[in-house]
């Protein structure tokens, strides 16, 4: 059964922005024993609070919502080059197009780009604080698919591009 320090800690958390040992330190713990927040983590407790607050079907929600996270990125392309042809080249990297903006040297494409950063963040604060993330340093992956698109228009693209719509 959590006790009530713990149970403060993890109404503190949300405070605390998720920092579990100033949280700890707010309820009342020694900064040494904050120092440690594995011993009030691996505790049962803690594991009872967390599954009341934080259960797995919420976290796996989250994950699965946010494995779909996009943001609103940017090209620049010639001003020679037609929006149809503009909007062919981003869709063929499964980005959608919003917006195809005409400047006085170049058109800029606003299209939505996955957000793998966001799509992680939720995920791994919630595998922290539920103490299920690895100990062991994990190497993130690295971004093919968006260093893909980039290269490839690249390679379609004069060299000056990006000093098309300076101004």
């Amino acid at each position: 059964m959590p006790t009530y320090r713990q149970k403060l800690v993890a109404s503190k958390l949300v405070e605390n922005g998720g920092n579990i040992g100033k949280a700890m330190i707010s309820a009342g713990y020694s900064p040494a024993t904050a120092k440690t927040p594995k011993k009030l983590t691996q505790s049962k407790g803690w594991k009872i609070l967390m599954d009341r607050y934080i259960p797995d079907d919420l976290v796996v929600e989250t994950h699965k919502d946010a494995l779909q996270a996009h943001k609103i990125d940017q090209y620049i392309f010639p001003k020679s080059y037609f929006d149809k042809e503009i909007k062919e080249l981003i869709e063929n990297f499964d980005f959608r197009v919003i917006w195809i903006k005409k400047e006085k040297n170049c058109k800029r494409a606003y299209f939505l780009a996955p957000d793998h950063s966001t799509r992680m963040l939720a995920v791994k604060e919630a595998y922290k604080i539920k103490d299920k993330y690895p100990r062991e340093k994990v190497e993130q992956k690295y971004n093919e698919e968006a260093e893909n698109f980039f290269a490839g228009i690249r390679r379609l693209l004069p060299s000056e591009n990006n000093r098309l719509c300076a101004k």
